[in-house]
């Protein structure tokens, strides 16, 4: 299992990263919308930081009712 996280302008751009390093079958865990820079909370430029997950294991967890 790999767990990174990107950092982009825009979430489609940080999937994007993922999926050109990691490959198409990522899983995104979270989102968060971050500013960086400024001062006081303002002039900051607005990022956002996107935590992904690759389970590269060959066992599968399936859900039984």
């Amino acid at each position: 299992m790999i767990v990174k996280t990107y950092t982009a302008s825009s979430l489609e751009e940080a999937m994007a990263n993922a999926r050109a390093e990691l490959g198409e079958k990522i899983i995104l865990l979270q989102e968060k919308k971050i500013r960086k820079g400024g001062f006081l909370c303002f002039g900051g430029k607005k990022t956002v930081e996107a935590t992904v997950v690759l389970d590269n294991s060959s066992k599968r967890m399936t859900c039984t009712n």
